[in-house]
């Protein structure tokens, strides 16, 4: 150890104060080494390393200083008395434990230039990428929208609901043509509401075949003109869909829509509803999807501890009362929000409801901390701050965000068993909130509304009773 610390202190790279404090420890040292006392000596050494170690690290931490300002002063070995400090009591203090850019120390104008263009360059190089990737992630989204744009524009109220196309639809209008014309559509009449006009080149038939008939088909008074065989089959592919809707319907539910004709003639139907498909072709589609959900819907209904026919009562209503092309289109681009993540898809939740149960982000927040709250949360519901854009456009997905919304509100209305009349008004706060199904200045509560006899059913009430007899029957 005494051989280590004179070594030390032979080489100029100290001040005079750290060889003092050198010298001073080695005379420590060496007195306790004479006197032969082992115990100072057992105190000692530990108490010297650590001194020494110390020094060794403020001599590291001044050539370091030094290095630092050697790059734009240069000046080589200042300071070292013509030592290499690479070396240190045989402990690396050098470039090896140095910054990039001090380690190297150019010693010209043309290096330190030639560096910082390089670090410019690295820099750009990482900027350009970034810019690159959020563009092609904003030309997924622009290309998602463009295409739910286009084929919704393209889909007419003729198709399917929500812009399904059912080309057994399509078969179905041929074999109405076939049918009403076995010898073949030369000379067929104009389909009602045409007017017939005459013309001198002949037609192809509905399949583009050339034939005889030279009759021609104008709807309206500045409808364009088409061959009779063209227009008879735009008519029977319009007629065919909704002869096959109507045929579903009647099949399942002949009374159901007939009520739904009578609620949509409440007052409040244009302020509160938005339907963009024809009636009949909304209630097909939305008992054929309540159909093929109904074992989703029995299990979903069962985990939250709510009346299945409740459940599918709150999702078909909101189908067909409050499911249009614009909800259309932000569910298509949903599931590319949701693997974008972050920021865009929280932002896309707080600004939109996906999914076919059109659950609003803090509705479905402010029910899961309430159901936490009470203890009354089912088991693995997704957090607020995990929910997934993507995810809500499921049908697992929306079948849960309505179960939970549906099960915060039964709590809160707090009635033991449930009329088609309580699940209706139970629905009219999902579609409004509670709030507004109250009248405080008469004493009149969410929960107390139908208590009164003089009060009906408010107006999202009346939309969802229909479908809540309905879901009555089947469940």
């Amino acid at each position: 150890m005494l051989g280590a610390i004179e070594e030390l202190r032979a080489k100029p790279i100290w001040s005079a104060a750290q060889r003092a404090q050198l010298a001073a420890l080695s005379e420590r040292l060496r007195t306790a080494t004479v006197a032969g006392e082992t115990e100072q000596l057992r105190e000692l050494l530990p108490q010297a390393s650590g001194e020494v170690n110390a020094l060794i690290l403020a001599a590291q931490a001044a050539a370091q200083r030094r290095a630092a300002v050697a790059r734009y002063v240069p000046a080589p070995n200042a300071g070292t008395g013509g030592m290499d400090l690479a070396s240190v009591g045989g402990m690396d203090l050098g470039t090896a434990d140095l910054p990039r850019e001090i380690s190297s120390r150019p010693q010209t104008l043309f290096g330190r230039l030639a560096r910082t263009f390089s670090y410019v360059a690295r820099q750009a190089k990482h900027v350009f990428q970034s810019a690159i990737h959020a563009v092609q992630k904003v030309s997924q989204l622009v290309r998602s929208v463009l295409n739910s744009v286009q084929r919704i524009a393209t889909t007419s109220t003729h198709t399917a609901p929500k812009g399904r196309m059912n080309t057994s639809r399509h078969e179905y209008a041929d074999h109405l043509y076939t049918k009403l014309f076995p010898n073949g559509p030369n000379d067929p009449p104009c389909p009602p509401g045409w007017q017939w006009v005459p013309g001198s080149q002949p037609c192809g038939d509905h399949h583009g075949n050339p034939t005889t008939s030279t009759i021609r088909c104008k709807k309206g008074v500045a409808g364009p003109e088409m061959c009779a065989q063209q227009a008879w089959e735009d008519y029977w592919r319009y007629e065919g869909q909704f002869r096959l809707a109507k045929a579903f319907v009647s099949s399942r539910a002949p009374n159901l829509y007939p009520a739904l004709l009578a609620a949509s003639a409440h007052e409040s139907y244009s302020a509160h509803i938005n339907q963009s498909d024809h009636p009949v072709l909304l209630l097909e589609n939305t008992l054929r999807w309540e159909e093929e959900h109904r074992a989703d819907i029995r299990q979903t209904a069962a985990t939250f501890g709510i009346p299945p026919e409740l459940l599918a009562g709150v999702l078909m209503t909101e189908m067909y009362w409050d499911y249009g092309h614009t909800d259309e289109l932000m569910d298509h681009m949903a599931p590319l929000v949701g693997r974008i993540g972050g920021i865009v898809n929280r932002f896309f939740l707080r600004k939109s409801a996906p999914g076919l149960a059109s659950v609003h982000f803090d509705t479905y927040k402010k029910a899961y901390e309430d159901l936490e709250i009470q203890g009354k949360l089912p088991p693995d519901v997704i957090p607020p701050d995990a929910l997934n854009a993507e995810y809500l456009v499921t049908p697992e997905g929306t079948i849960q965000a309505a179960a939970l919304v549906t099960l915060w509100l039964v709590e809160q209305y707090d009635h033991n068993t449930l009329s088609t009349e309580d699940m209706a008004l139970i629905y009219a706060a999902y579609r409004q909130s509670t709030v507004k199904i109250a009248d405080p200045d008469n004493g009149v509560t969410f929960q107390n509304w139908l208590d009164n006899p003089s009060r009906s059913l408010p107006g999202n009430g009346q939309f969802a009773l229909p479908f809540m007899q309905y879901a009555t029957e089947v469940y």
